[in-house]
């Protein structure tokens, strides 16, 4: 038996919807970012563990960058007529992408960051 987006009322909305798709990337994921920054700078201020603290900069940065590559990327895609659900498994692939590249170069990042900052 294969899957089918009639079975999940959301994935049909998305493939019929892609506007409203593209919409809820950018404003969505700018809220989502908006609210984890808000986060991270109240975790700081009651001093929570610095683990937790670089997480949610890792998560916000992530965010902050998908929001500005995914308009780089989706809206050619919604101008050729690409699928809703197509689009979101490009934008969910590019997140994992660039989350793990600021995983593995957070420690490179965070240092020229000081540098600059200092």
């Amino acid at each position: 038996m294969e899957f089918s987006s009639s079975y999940v009322g959301i994935l049909d909305l998305m493939v019929s919807e892609r506007d409203a798709l593209l919409v809820a990337f950018i404003f969505g994921v700018m809220g989502v970012a908006f609210v984890v920054f808000i986060l991270m700078a109240l975790l700081k201020r009651f001093g929570a563990h610095q683990f937790i603290i670089n997480l949610f900069l890792l998560l916000g940065s992530t965010l902050f960058i998908c929001l500005f590559a995914g308009l780089i990327v989706l809206m050619p895609l919604f101008f050729m007529g690409v699928s809703g659900l197509k689009m979101l498994l490009i934008w969910i692939i590019m997140f994992l992408m660039i989350f793990s590249f600021l995983i593995y170069q957070f420690k490179v990042i965070g240092a020229k960051i000081k540098k600059v900052m200092n």
